[in-house]
């Protein structure tokens, strides 16, 4: 596959699996109606009266302007459900919106109480994870102050189900999160062992003095590597008690905060 190609299918890949930025969601009004309705039929009337007619809440439907040509569109009373639709009068009735919200926010509220993250997490679209997230981490820690593990696990589902997340996270809870995880690793680990660790970069890679995703792998973190422009691996060290095991199968991937690397190098690939 030639370079052109390996950069539409990234282009992809990345509509299908990037969170979005708060500040490309917006409301739908009558303004911006026709620029994300792609029909000629629908006009901001029809659509308002079928709206009205079903007891849709048209203030819960939210653009985003940085989804490409995909999901774009959405349904979102809160609480979890954010259901992807058309701006089409006729879809609303034919694809009984209503009722999947209805079936949607029920399923949503189970998990959410059995505290099954990625359950919960997979009715939830990716380029709403990070926001949804972020919800679901101050009720967690609004209802309990002790909770880093139970948070750990609703962080963890978002994080490996996302591949284009830079910048999106707040930065202040990922450490938080990652603190909270070595703490508790650190009263069970009280050597200062130490292993290498390696993170494949280029182009679209986040930089390494934010970057907190390692592997223990080379290969995998090769693999990881842009195959465009300015590839490169870095290989670190790091104590043991200072990384945070993600524990996906085939990635050997670990949480490691900049500040706790060692003897960084980097080599061109």
């Amino acid at each position: 596959m030639n370079k052109k190609a390996d950069n539409m299918v990234l282009k992809i890949l990345k509509t299908y699996r990037k969170a979005s930025d708060k500040n490309y969601i917006m409301v739908l009004t009558k303004n911006n109606f026709k620029d994300f309705c792609y029909n000629d039929y629908t006009t901001w009337e029809n659509f308002s009266n079928e709206c009205k007619k079903l007891n849709i809440d048209m203030s819960k439907i939210f653009l985003l302007s940085d989804a490409g040509f995909m999901q774009n569109v959405f349904y979102h009373p809160f609480d979890g459900v954010y259901e992807n639709i058309m701006l089409d009068y006729k879809y609303l009735s034919m694809f009984q919106v209503p009722k999947r919200v209805e079936v949607i926010n029920k399923k949503i509220k189970e998990h959410y109480k059995e505290k099954d993250w990625d359950l919960y997490f997979s009715f939830i679209p990716d380029p709403f994870k990070i926001i949804e997230f972020e919800n679901v981490y101050a009720k967690l820690k609004e209802n309990n102050k002790n909770n880093s593990d139970e948070i750990f696990k609703c962080f963890k589902a978002v994080y490996v189900s996302l591949d284009y997340s830079n910048g999106l996270w707040d930065k202040d809870i990922i450490r938080e999160v990652i603190e909270e995880q070595k703490a508790k690793n650190r009263r069970l680990k009280k050597n200062d062992n130490t292993i290498e660790i390696y993170r494949g970069a280029g182009t679209e890679s986040t930089d390494i003095t934010e970057a907190i995703s390692w592997t223990t792998s080379k290969e995998v973190a090769r693999s990881f590597a842009d195959k465009g422009d300015n590839c490169i691996i870095y290989t670190a060290e790091v104590k043991e008690k200072d990384i945070v095991p993600i524990e996906e199968p085939g990635e050997n991937e670990v949480l490691v905060l900049y500040e706790d690397l060692l003897n960084i190098e980097k080599e061109a690939i």
